[in-house]
């Protein structure tokens, strides 16, 4: 029926099927060249499809011509993995707000594949619950730059560009920025293994970044989330990792632009 209704519909610009149980995009969204007419499409809610697998998300937003999609919302597709995550980043080219809340089995790499790739337009990003992420160590993908910092007096790279306040301020976020490289240092032995794992991830996500997306397609930001304004990440990870520093971390990758953040739990 949601197959039938899409094939009819070029205009449509919203799709909500919210809790659809039978909803499975495997059986009818079948092939990557049938093509769905929905060059409109900007919002799809498929948040609760229990049906819909990896492979099902893959199809979907293949047929329905995802790089027009703005808003996707996973939320409740407890089956998806970061493979689906690199096929959805690959097609959505203007995704702007994503949820993945409840996603269990997605992890570090897909939320940093998505952070870097989805850089340009990303701006609302919903963790909640995805045991699997480890923030911290997403965010040694920028741990060089971060160690480069930690000794700098220079305000213009190290502060972000909206930052507010006196002396004790700046001394309190770069201490915050700081205890995000003491908590890399507990789960690794040495710095070399954090630089190390932090050049493969990057390295990973610049080289599918180029193979999705022409230059002429990007802007000149380079860092993860640069654009990101809302993030909740209640409940993310395991009860074993800490998150002091990430919050920091992540206002200083895109410029102090966060306007909401849920830290529920």
């Amino acid at each position: 029926g949601i197959h039938f209704c899409l094939k009819h519909m070029p205009s449509v610009e919203r799709v909500l099927c919210s809790s659809v149980s039978r909803f499975d995009a495997t059986q009818y969204f079948a092939t990557c060249g049938d093509f769905l007419h929905t060059a409109q499409l900007e919002y799809l809610d498929v948040s609760g499809c229990v049906k819909l697998d990896n492979i099902g998300i893959k199809r979907l937003v293949t047929t329905v011509q995802g790089k027009n999609i703005r808003h996707l919302d996973f939320s409740g597709c407890s089956k998806l993995i970061d493979d689906s995550v690199a096929g959805t980043v690959a097609f959505c080219q203007n995704l702007e707000c994503l949820n993945v809340a409840g996603a269990v089995d997605i992890t570090s790499f897909g939320v940093g594949l998505i952070a870097y790739v989805c850089r340009s337009t990303l701006r609302c990003l919903s963790l909640r619950e995805c045991k699997a992420v480890n923030l911290p160590k997403l965010l040694m993908s920028a741990s060089d730059e971060l160690i480069d910092l930690a000794g700098s007096d220079d305000d213009h790279r190290v502060l972000p560009p909206l930052f507010q306040g006196d002396n004790n301020d700046r001394s309190l976020y770069i201490a915050a920025l700081c205890s995000v490289l003491v908590q890399m240092m507990r789960v690794h032995d040495n710095v070399g293994e954090i630089l190390h794992l932090s050049q493969r991830y990057m390295a990973s996500f610049k080289k599918l970044d180029e193979k999705w997306y022409t230059n002429e397609e990007r802007d000149r930001e380079d860092r993860l989330f640069s654009k990101l304004e809302v993030l909740d990440i209640a409940h993310v990870g395991n009860s074993n990792i800490r998150l002091e520093g990430c919050i920091a971390t992540i206002a200083w990758l895109n410029g102090g632009k966060l306007k909401q953040v849920d830290l529920e739990g």
